[in-house]
């Protein structure tokens, strides 16, 4: 048996909730977005007529391109809304990976193959094939993929490039963390988009600010199929703001990815196998189903929210997996406080 059931009681009403499911950046915007947001609100009556040049600039410069391969969306979501609708008739997906993917094409109608990447259950990579590239319109790359962590070789992606005429989407929301890109190749590889976004190492995730880049007519065709004023004059403003204050985003993004490394190490050290992540989560894999429902359930009981595997999070995801985002020492403090005395529990009475 369990050392208890699996059963949830209603949590404390006293208890603060801890969310390590979504991934908040656990710090503050800048001083500089702070100010930039609090000045734009108060033209919150008026639409961003001025326009996206100047967001555009920042984008380009900080990606080291330029201002006419970048378009700015309300979220990555936004972005891959709008390649799924006018790419995605047949869309090769790698499993487990972003749920969004899926979740539009569904709505699109789009004809979907899926590809398990994750090889004995702790290993990922790419596994497309030739015929995959040439049935497909629209191929997804996740990198780093979420939820494991994992960087997709530079050599991998080329090889996707070269054997096949479909739109190449290539994910780079964890792009601060790794800051592995592929965007020198727009120029050589008229079929490759990169989608970014500010939500993840630029903690915005509220204001919803994401942006894609690629060739100049791939861009202009994208726009035309957007919303007029598709990103709100707030986070249109945060954005330039974030993009100002890069010294401040680095050191924030370095204490996040020590948190993260000494978090995997601790539970390493519990016992589970951890996934070597290299964006702002970790993601963890457990004995059995029934020992990652028993410890899910007993964080949950305890207000600490996670994530563990699920179509609904991440398409393919099956099996004792759990992901777990980085946030705030404080919060990563009580995680591994209560992880520790559940591991403790579970080697004392072995289950039959």
């Amino acid at each position: 048996m369990w050392p208890l059931a699996i059963g949830i009681n209603r949590m404390s009403k006293d208890l603060k909730p801890i969310h390590l499911d979504y991934s908040g950046a656990g710090y503050p915007p800048s001083a500089l977005v702070k100010k930039a947001t609090r000045s734009a609100l108060s033209h919150a009556d008026c639409y961003p007529y001025e326009g996206y040049d100047k967001l555009h600039e920042k984008i380009a410069e900080y990606c080291k391109t330029e201002s006419k391969n970048v378009f700015a969306t309300n979220g990555g979501d936004e972005a891959i809304e709008l390649i799924v609708t006018l790419f995605g008739r047949r869309m090769l997906i790698p499993t487990p990976t972003y749920n969004e993917y899926e979740y539009i094409g569904k709505s699109r109608n789009s004809e979907i193959r899926y590809k398990n990447c994750l090889s004995n259950d702790i290993s990922y990579s790419l596994n497309y094939t030739k015929a995959d590239l040439k049935w497909a319109t629209l191929v997804w790359i996740c990198n780093p993929n979420n939820p494991t962590g994992s960087i997709i070789p530079k050599k991998d992606i080329l090889w996707v490039l070269d054997n096949t005429d479909a739109i190449v989407a290539v994910d780079e929301a964890y792009y601060e963390f790794t800051g592995n890109s592929v965007i020198d190749l727009i120029k050589r590889y008229k079929n490759l988009i990169v989608l970014r976004t500010f939500s993840k190492g630029f903690g915005l995730a509220g204001l919803r600010l994401g942006y894609m880049v690629s060739n100049q007519s791939r861009i202009s065709y994208l726009k035309v199929a957007a919303q007029e004023f598709n990103v709100n004059r707030i986070a249109r403003a945060a954005g330039i703001a974030a993009l100002s204050s890069l010294g401040y985003y680095k050191r924030r993004i370095a204490a996040m990815k020590r948190l993260r490394d000494e978090f995997e190490r601790f539970a390493s050290g519990l016992g589970i196998y951890v996934f070597k992540s290299n964006g702002g989560f970790a993601f963890l894999k457990f004995k059995s189903i029934a020992e990652l429902e028993w410890i899910y359930a007993k964080l949950k009981n305890k207000g600490i929210f996670v994530f563990k595997a699920s179509d609904s999070e991440f398409t393919g995801l099956k099996g004792p997996y759990m992901r777990i985002a980085i946030g705030n020492r404080d919060d990563l403090h009580a995680l591994k406080r209560e992880l520790k005395s559940l591991m403790q529990r579970l080697s004392n009475t072995k289950p039959k």
